[in-house]
């Protein structure tokens, strides 16, 4: 059995790796042109509450029992639709830019 000091270095350590795929996500995305990121999955309340406070709009939520969570910045008015599965993962991936199925 770990202790629990084992077990917040185990999770301080998950959350430092989430932070950085996250700001890897925004750098790329910014260079881009993007005011957005979206991505699957959940983000631990440390990572959400350090992307708030440097000042990202941070979204979460699910749908059909799949999460995702939208991370936005700038002055730009945001628009959104709803995309389904399995189109929604391929748009988050960035494997499909744009939903076209009806």
């Amino acid at each position: 059995m770990i202790s629990a000091k084992e077990a917040k270095q185990w999770a301080d350590r998950y959350a430092s790796k989430e932070l950085d795929r996250i700001y890897r996500m925004i750098s790329d995305a910014a260079l881009e042109g993007k005011y957005s990121v979206c991505g699957e999955g959940n983000l631990q309340e440390s990572t959400k509450r350090e992307l708030e406070k440097l000042g990202y709009k941070v979204e979460t939520g699910s749908q059909f029992n799949d999460l995702y969570f939208m991370i936005s910045w700038g002055e730009e008015e945001m628009k959104a639709i709803t995309i389904w599965q399995p189109w929604a993962g391929a748009v988050a991936e960035g494997i499909k830019e744009n939903e076209t199925e009806i």
